[in-house]
């Protein structure tokens, strides 16, 4: 499934490993690859780390990583529609992926005109709708022009 470890390089990249829980940019707290800790799993976190600060390891954030990947894999399928989806070239699955695993299905579902673009065919206006924005502008400004070119180029 060569889409499927593209989208963990891509993951990877903009993601970035951080091994102690850190809140993200809506004050959500994270660990490993981008994973969104639920109040329980930050609470059973610190406390393991606060007697062994080593307790989570790198495996364990890939082990997350492939379960929230599966998860964005298929919200991005599902808010596309499975037949569309699966006739997209490889960088345009892991675009609307990557936005998922980003923003969840909702965040990807929120992207209206790029969507209809999308089912249009229409990718230069897709990529130009998603940089129309508060993701593209203020969220994460780098991330949402790389993955827009992503899209446009196929």
């Amino acid at each position: 499934m060569t889409v499927f470890n593209d989208l963990g390089d891509l993951l990877r990249q903009e993601e970035g490993l951080v091994l102690t829980p850190t809140p993200d940019a809506k004050k959500t707290f994270t660990i490993g690859y981008g994973h969104q800790l639920t109040p329980k799993q930050l609470e059973t976190i610190k406390t393991a780390q606060s007697l062994n600060p080593n307790s989570f390891t790198k495996e364990a954030a890939e082990t997350l990583l492939r379960q929230d990947m599966i998860k964005a894999f298929a919200d991005a399928r599902s808010v596309v529609g499975t037949r569309l989806f699966n006739k997209l070239s490889g960088a345009r699955q892991k675009v609307l992926t990557s936005m998922a695993f980003q923003m969840g299905k909702g965040g990807l579902t929120s992207f209206k005109e790029t969507l209809k673009f999308i089912k249009k065919g229409d990718f230069d206006n897709a990529g130009r709708e998603m940089l129309d924005s508060k993701w593209a502008r203020k969220q994460t400004p780098a991330r949402a022009k790389r993955l827009s070119k992503m899209l446009t180029e196929g």
